[in-house]
């Protein structure tokens, strides 16, 4: 202990030490927790958008088949009214 500062009053300052950390520490858990949740959202986000861009690739992607199929027979029937 210091010279002139009793047992007693050291004790309240490490205890008055302590709380402070112990708060600072409770802001900083908090302010990080804040931002993990906004983090969170944005790749939730992302992920829905990525989602329903491969549903509407897919999508589209069927409809080109089924044109490219469809030119194919338009063109098969082209050709066998020329031969005829």
């Amino acid at each position: 202990s210091y010279p002139g500062i009793s047992t007693r009053e050291s004790l309240m300052q490490l205890n008055d030490l302590l709380k402070i950390i112990f708060f600072n520490v409770i802001r900083k858990l908090m302010s990080f927790d804040v931002k993990d949740k906004r983090i969170q959202k944005k790749i939730d986000w992302i992920a829905s958008q990525i989602r329903e861009t491969k549903f509407e690739l897919h999508r589209q992607h069927k409809e080109l088949e089924d044109a490219l199929k469809e030119q194919e027979k338009l063109r098969k029937q082209k050709g066998k009214t020329k031969k005829s």
